[in-house]
């Protein structure tokens, strides 16, 4: 059975109308989800480009890399001309945005019209999103727009799943998911073995309606100076080379989306136990799999590995 990735570089997920956008216009993409499975809690692992070539079931810190090969598994890069933030005013960048969006747009419809999808899985998916802009309007002191590379608007991305014969149309996933899932999803679905130490797995099952694979998202930027810890109701942020507490940043999810509220110090002893719990399992995430994640701790509760200090 053939399958189809299609990776949008930097593709916001606010910007489209299956995701709740009623700003542009999205048709093609709208009715592709209407047809396919939506993940609504996706995030990046690290935020940057996807390749066939680098496509792991790991997370990047992993000290262990498997080189993978995906038999029937077409793979299609859409690069999306997106402005910088350099200079520009609110408006005329959410005016570039808006551009590039629905020439995407546009070039899915005439993709899907010309490929009969009924018996295949199509993906269509992003390894990064975009940074809102410097505008001079935005208090970005009182936003924190700006002082996380791990921003809402760059880590949450767009993952829509096509299953044959539109199994599950219009379903939405609200369990968390990430860019190492993709990887063994792929694997899946183009007959790559599997093994037990990937940290990735299938979201296949997810799209028939099985239990939750992952309680909550660990990310972190390129070069690991950030770090970030998301459960469909938190967010902590976390620079681990400074171990001043107002580089600690606690956000509530899903009410404060864009994290406007830093609300680290109303809740500091729970937010140094996620902070703590952090710490822990990405040093298992350094390691091959299976992880064993540890439950999130309840407020003004310590566990086992939660430290004080």
């Amino acid at each position: 059975m053939k399958a189809w990735f299609i990776h949008v570089d930097a593709l916001p997920v606010w910007a489209l109308g299956a995701y709740g956008n009623e700003w542009f216009s999205t048709p093609h993409v709208d009715a592709l989800a209407a047809r396919s499975v939506i993940f609504d809690q996706h995030f990046a692992d690290v935020p940057r480009p996807l390749h066939p070539e680098t496509f792991r079931p790991f997370f990047p810190w992993c000290s262990l890399h498997e080189t993978l090969e995906f038999p029937n598994l077409q793979w299609i890069n859409y690069d999306m001309v997106l402005p910088d933030d350099a200079g520009h005013s609110w408006n005329t960048w959410i005016q570039a945005v808006e551009h590039a969006v629905t020439v995407f747009d546009r070039w899915l419809g005439d993709w899907l019209s010309t490929h009969d999808i009924r018996d295949q899985w199509v993906i269509v998916s992003s390894g990064r999103g975009i940074h809102f802009p410097h505008a001079d309007w935005l208090p970005a002191q009182r936003w924190n727009l700006h002082e996380s590379n791990l921003h809402e608007s760059v880590v949450h991305l767009p993952l829509i799943v096509h299953v044959p014969r539109d199994v599950g149309a219009g379903r939405r996933v609200l369990d968390l998911s990430q860019t190492p899932d993709l990887a063994a999803t792929c694997a899946e679905l183009s007959g790559t073995p599997t093994t037990e130490v990937w940290h990735g797995r299938s979201l296949v099952p997810l799209c028939h309606r099985t239990t939750a694979i992952r309680p909550y998202a660990i990310m972190a930027t390129p070069d690991e100076s950030e770090w970030a810890l998301q459960t469909l109701a938190e967010k902590i942020v976390v620079k681990p080379h400074d171990t001043q507490d107002e580089h600690v940043r606690f956000f509530i999810k899903p009410d404060d989306r864009w994290e406007a509220c830093d609300l680290h110090q109303v809740h500091f002893d729970y937010s140094r136990q996620l902070k703590h719990l952090l710490t822990y399992v990405r040093d298992l995430l350094r390691k091959p799999g299976p992880v064993n994640y540890p439950e999130i701790p309840q407020e003004e509760q310590t566990n086992g590995y939660c430290q004080t200090g």
